[in-house]
């Protein structure tokens, strides 16, 4: 992969090169965070270890952008290395080794090659899962043991069951045990688009903040514009609007739970990319018209009587606005054609009467 990286650094041949005082500050920064994930510890929580490794990232891809010395690529051997001595957890600094390196290098090399923010967080999304994957091989390799989907929604369901809540006569059951298992299989079964929204943010966290980064030590005008934005496809539009269909439609059909399921963890994966086009779409909307005060009140209003409906909301109004933005040239193209054609056709018509 370094290789890859290496071969990209002629696009950058007219780029100047960070400042050396510069680069420190990013370096310190980044040692810093691999220094906190291991003062933590397997304590962590997993989002404060997302937060960290995609911390980790960002002020990496940076710098690869930004410095480019081959003397960066010793600095995550040290980093490992510094989380390793605090933590005492090989799995820990490998985590911090494995997860951080690729993602980063490739986040620097898009932006290179003039990639916008969407391809960005996809390298890094695949990047981000590929290093987990091998992660997980080498922890089963070394003996470690891997808990099963069973095993998992059974520890959930007693943790559901063993919730209480307030009550005249003392602390009383939240759930039903019917509750408490309904619950604890949805959250296990929707697991593939819990892992893959957390890798997803991680990585939308990383690209944003490394934009961040550019624009701060004067970079920004060597990657364009659309880098900054982040704009989903009109296929995970379309895909979006079919699954929420096929969810709404299969709901109660007992014999459909796969295929129900297949389709909520579709649509759980993609409502966060839906919910920030469609939020980002009305908010344009609203300036536009000048109505940037009563849509960020209509917003409030709308999140603390119903956050569902807000959800469902503004996650359809991005589906639909990505589908207008792609269909809207083909039908004014399409419109265009046909009256050029009436045009011609009352053209003909006038010459045959002459």
């Amino acid at each position: 992969m370094i290789k890859v990286y290496n071969t990209l650094l002629n696009v950058r041949d007219g780029m100047p090169r960070m400042k050396h005082a510069a680069a420190a500050i990013l370096l310190l920064l980044y040692l810093a965070s691999s220094a906190v994930a291991g003062a933590w510890g397997a304590s962590a929580a997993l989002p404060a270890r997302l937060a960290l490794i995609a911390v980790s990232t960002a002020l990496l891809a940076a710098l690869l952008f930004m410095y480019r010395l081959p003397v960066l690529y010793a600095f995550p051997i040290i980093a490992a290395a510094i989380t390793f001595f605090l933590s005492r957890d090989i799995t820990i600094a490998l985590t911090q080794l494995i997860l951080p390196l690729p993602a980063a290098i490739l986040i620097s090399a898009v932006f290179s090659l003039g990639a916008d923010k969407a391809r960005a967080v996809t390298v890094a999304s695949v990047s981000f899962a590929v290093s987990a994957a091998i992660l997980l091989l080498v922890y089963k390799l070394s003996g470690g043991e891997l808990r099963s989907f069973e095993a998992i929604m059974n520890s959930l369901s007693e943790f559901f069951a063993s919730v209480t809540t307030p009550s005249r006569k003392g602390p009383v059951p939240a759930f039903t045990e019917e509750a408490a298992s309904a619950l604890a299989r949805y959250i296990t079964l929707s697991l593939p688009a819990i892992v893959f929204v957390s890798v997803t943010a991680a990585a939308f966290a990383s690209v944003t903040l490394c934009a961040a980064l550019i624009d701060l030590f004067s970079f920004g005008s060597f990657i364009i514009p659309d880098a900054r934005v982040y704009t989903p496809s009109v296929v995970s539009a379309s895909l979006y609007l079919i699954s929420y269909i096929v969810s709404a439609s299969l709901v109660s059909i007992a014999s459909a739970d796969i295929i129900g399921f297949a389709a909520e963890n579709v649509l759980l994966c993609l409502l966060p990319a839906m919910m920030l086009y469609g939020e980002r779409s009305l908010y344009k909307l609203a300036t536009k018209h000048d109505r940037r005060v009563l849509f960020a009140v209509l917003t409030v209003i709308v999140l603390m009587t119903s956050p569902s409906m807000y959800l469902m909301f503004v996650s359809f109004s991005g589906a639909i606005a990505l589908i207008y933005k792609a269909l809207a040239p083909i039908v004014r193209r399409f419109m265009k054609k046909l009256r050029d054609d009436d045009d011609d056709d009352d053209d003909d018509n006038n010459d045959n009467r002459w």
